[in-house]
């Protein structure tokens, strides 16, 4: 059993750095790239282990790093999240799921918002943001029941001092699973626009102002291992991925380690290294149908925040 796991874990970590070798050498362009100082995904277990669950079949959380991963959920869950973010007082809150599903085809939907400012009781920023995500996953006939195609769609509007602006991005997917061990994603990002918000102090006070940016492109690989291969509630998961960013130049490494103890508690620890360096800490208690995560980045110039995330098994 020792040897299976050892193989395992060297087939993965060698697939991955081909990967990886791959995306650093792919030419990118020295332009100005606006990083969010939070993290962009949802989800508590995600965070976690380092935002690199594009490739999990696990989890509901997935589809919003690749869609395609709809395709392969093996549990109906629908999830309710809230993260807050340090020093700057933003509330993020969401509920998603995955609406259905057959042999071809899976959608997912997923609604949020974020705010800070007035009803968030201080901080340097005033806004409210509103957003719509859905997802869809297909799997083409004919082609191997392993591979799955997916697009999510991201509408938001946001409200400032300075009046609303609303953006539209895309996020495409690919999600490859030979064996019930082992998954393979793909994901390109750049399609679209979207929104950042900037506070700007005047000697009257303070304005907080919202811009449309182009959303970078960008090439995220990643690889995921379960261990045992054939549970359904693998005790050992370790996930990893790599995002070359075209506009940036720069080469986002992410990974994350997730053990099982019981069918009740999960430890998990991640780490990301891109313009700043993350470590994510975080925990998650399973009881029945229901599954309460938690994630913290303690890292204070790094965007310090927490999170908490609700599933429920429909």
């Amino acid at each position: 059993m020792a040897a299976r796991l050892r193989k395992s874990i060297a087939r993965a970590a060698a697939a991955v750095a081909l990967m990886l070798s791959a995306l650093a050498a792919a030419p990118g362009q020295t332009t100005d790239a606006v990083i969010p100082a939070a993290p962009k995904f949802i989800g508590a277990r995600g965070i976690a282990l380092g935002d690199a669950i594009g490739s999990d079949e696990f989890d509901v959380e997935a589809m919003y790093q690749n869609p395609a991963t709809l395709s392969f959920l093996r549990r109906p869950d629908v999830l309710i999240d809230q993260r807050h973010g340090y020093p700057n007082q933003v509330f993020q809150e969401n509920i998603a799921g995955r609406l259905f599903a057959n042999r071809f085809i899976a959608l997912g939907i997923g609604l949020g918002a974020e705010t800070a400012g007035k009803l968030t009781h201080g901080g340097p920023f005033n806004f409210t943001q509103e957003d719509l995500d859905a997802a869809v996953a297909f799997r083409p006939p004919g082609v191997s029941s392993d591979l799955s195609f997916g697009l999510l769609g991201n509408f938001k509007s946001g409200r400032t001092d300075a009046g609303t602006r609303s953006a539209a991005r895309l996020t495409a997917g690919l999600m490859y699973s030979p064996s019930p061990g082992t998954s393979y994603s793909a994901v390109f990002r750049g399609m679209g626009t979207d929104l950042v918000y900037n506070s700007v102090t005047y000697p009257e006070g303070r304005l907080t102002q919202s811009a449309l940016v182009q959303v970078p492109r960008s090439l995220e690989l990643g690889s995921t291992m379960r261990y045992p291969a054939s549970s359904g509630k693998p005790y050992l998961t370790i996930s990893i991925s790599g995002e070359k960013d075209f506009e940036a130049h720069t080469l986002r490494v992410r990974g994350g380690i997730e053990t099982i103890i019981m069918d009740l508690l999960s430890l998990r620890v991640g780490y990301v290294n891109a313009e700043v360096r993350q470590l994510r800490l975080g925990a998650g208690i399973a009881i029945g149908r229901l599954i309460v995560d938690y994630a913290v980045m303690p890292v204070q110039n790094a965007g310090k925040f927490d999170e908490v995330t609700l599933k429920v098994t429909l």
